[in-house]
């Protein structure tokens, strides 16, 4: 069972950017410690503008006990064991990355070389992402997830 989660996945989850995603675990983590959340926007030292990246000296990953107590999301944890058991039997989802998903990736890369996007491929138990292999090999001539 997965217990802590990073900010790629926990983006892939919430279906937000990952800076978003590590933003928010910031704060959650500070919360959770009790203490003033210490976390800033990156600032590009030759513009002096504000980047889309966090810095901070958090944890990479974090309990998915802490995010979803401070994150008020209750369910994280079912929704994560969801993608973990359940991503391929699902129609909605089965469908998006058997066909849709890789359709989209050669239509936009005009080549034959497409990868389960990572934070997915790190929910998934190792059995679903065979199945995955076997199907784009099969429909799409894709030799490597």
């Amino acid at each position: 069972m997965i217990t802590f989660l990073n900010k790629r996945q926990l983006g892939f989850i919430l279906d937000i950017n990952q800076e978003d995603a590590r933003a928010r675990m910031c704060n959650a983590w500070a919360n959770s410690k009790k203490e003033k959340q210490h976390a800033q926007w990156a600032i590009d030292e030759k513009t002096g503008k504000q980047k889309h990246k966090v810095k901070d000296d958090y944890p990479d990953a974090m309990s998915i006990e802490v995010l979803s107590a401070e994150l008020n999301l209750p369910n994280l944890q079912s929704m994560v064991n969801d993608i973990h058991d359940n991503f391929l039997t699902r129609p909605g989802t089965k469908k998006w990355i058997l066909c849709d998903y890789p359709e989209k990736q050669l239509e936009t890369k005009r080549q034959h070389e497409v990868h389960v996007p990572p934070a997915l491929k790190s929910l998934l138990p190792q059995p679903s992402l065979e199945i995955i292999q076997k199907e784009w090999t099969k429909r799409f001539n894709i030799k490597q997830i």
